[in-house]
């Protein structure tokens, strides 16, 4: 390779985080959300080595908690500063997945593939999100580039590599392991002879790698195994029925379709959803006739990480899958490509498959880049103009109330000594003393918390006032309860 070629080489990649990195910047210091504060209170703010041997719960992600308290040490505690790691991972996972592209495929699909997550409202957010998922989105794509050199090549270095970074993904979260899973399925069978058109993997170096990788992460959570064995084995999700597979698969859809314009585009989206989904099945049954090694490197993680949600605690959040956006793209630029390809064919001008690929590939990211400015604009949560609201019109005397986690995060982290209203009783002794201000979020889990509670806040609470944020039914609602008679 010449000199102009390496430089070139390296300047891809580099020029391609670049510009995920500025289009991530804009809101980045926008308000926290509920998880984000969570984690701020009971991971991000316990001093080094404190954090090695605490485990409060899934909500704590032990590597991304590391990296956002040290950052936190360094800038000082901010939005920003908190997401900083975040930000960094997701950028470079842009660059890389221009990487793992250049092994399974063309030039143009690499690009193509990394511009488009570049431009990914979804991955942007999850970029400017204080948790462990874009640093996982980077694992995946990293771990699995790595893979490839090691079943294909036999190459030592990108075992290493590849066992430090999945021992990392899991250190992250648990659920990185099911995509482990997949991997190490695809690895035995390379070590088994299959596919046939591809070398015999090295047993040794190809298994190796996973039990190098296996016993690293087993390492890394030694200090806290205890809580975190007591917590996976004993207690059950206090979310479960609620944050269900059915809710999980309805979520997806919505957050889909803000990705791709949301109320900008309307009754469209469903339709580009549709047609999304062919082509990315098109794309995948490319990979599968082309290279199946590849394509069960880029699929089976999600049978496995399904199979793992289902399995584990009952609960399933459409986060879990967030790692594998990477793969997502690059499976649905091909089947774009093979799209375009069929329609220059059809009207007998080949000539047209370069500019329609060009021009259905755009549209996606067009698409995509419209919601950016969403992203940019609102917080993920505005509990800060929720409260300066309630500052300003209720008065000095107002009796101001939360429930459910509105009262930790207004008590805990924003220091305010509102009143904990858990339950019906508790509300009605409140009214009986004058009108009653109350903050809450999250209805769905309102319910949870409390049905007659949520029954009385949804027909006494008005008029109410909603600030709206980009997570998904996390809008924080400000409304008044009457006085009632004693």
């Amino acid at each position: 390779m010449s000199s102009k070629t390496e430089a070139r080489a390296w300047w891809i990649p580099a020029g391609l985080a670049l510009l995920a990195l500025l289009i991530r910047l804009p809101g980045l210091n926008g308000g926290l959300w509920a998880d984000e504060i969570y984690s701020t209170l009971y991971a991000f703010r316990t001093p080094f080595p404190e954090q090695l041997f605490e485990f409060h719960g899934d909500n704590k992600h032990p590597f991304y908690s590391l990296l956002a308290h040290f950052s936190l040490s360094v800038f000082g505690e901010s939005p920003w500063s908190l997401r900083l790691p975040a930000l960094l991972f997701g950028a470079a996972t842009v660059g890389m997945l221009y990487e793992l592209g250049r092994r399974i495929t063309d030039y143009t699909e690499s690009l193509f593939a990394a511009l488009l997550l570049a431009v990914s409202y979804h991955h942007a957010w999850f970029s400017q999100n204080a948790r462990g998922y874009s640093l996982l989105g980077f694992a995946a794509v990293v771990s699995t580039w790595c893979l490839i050199r090691v079943l294909r090549n036999n190459d030592r270095r990108a075992g290493v590599g590849f066992a430090v970074v999945i021992a990392l993904g899991a250190y992250t979260h648990l659920t990185f392991v099911f995509a482990v899973f997949a991997q190490f399925i695809v690895a035995l069978l390379a070590v088994a002879g299959w596919p046939s058109d591809k070398p015999r993997a090295d047993w040794k170096l190809a298994l190796g790698v996973f039990v190098g990788g296996g016993a690293l992460a087993l390492a890394l959570y030694a200090p806290m195994a205890e809580p975190v064995v007591k917590f996976f084995l004993h207690k059950e999700s206090t979310l479960k029925g609620v944050s269900s597979p059915a809710w999980a698969v309805g979520e997806a859809i919505r957050v889909l379709k803000v990705g791709l314009g949301g109320g900008l585009l309307g009754a469209i989206t469903s339709a580009v959803l549709g047609l999304a989904a062919l082509v990315g099945l098109t794309g995948l049954l490319s990979y599968w006739r082309r290279d199946r090694q590849v394509a069960l490197l880029l699929a089976l993680p999600v049978v496995t990480m399904l199979g793992g949600a289902l399995l584990g605690r009952g609960t399933m959040y459409p986060r879990f899958f967030f790692l594998l956006a990477g793969f997502a793209v690059l499976i649905g630029v091909r089947g774009a490509s093979l799209w375009a390809g069929a329609a220059a064919h059809l009207v007998g001008k080949k000539q047209l498959e370069g500019p329609l690929t060009l021009s259905g590939l755009s549209l996606l990211a067009l698409l995509s880049a419209a919601s950016l400015p969403r992203n940019w604009r609102l917080p993920k949560q505005d509990y800060v103009g929720a409260m300066r609201f309630v500052d300003e019109q209720s008065g000095k005397d107002a009796i101001v109330a939360t429930a459910d986690m509105t009262t930790e995060i207004y008590g805990r982290y924003f220091r305010r000594s509102w009143h904990d209203v858990r339950d019906v009783a508790t509300m009605d002794s409140l009214r009986r003393r004058g009108d009653v201000w109350l903050v809450y979020t999250f209805p769905r889990y309102l319910a949870r918390f409390d049905s007659s509670l949520a029954s009385l806040v949804e027909r006494d609470c008005r008029p109410p006032r909603v600030f709206a944020g980009t997570v998904g039914g996390g809008e924080v609602v400000v409304c008044t309860l009457s006085q009632s008679g004693t």
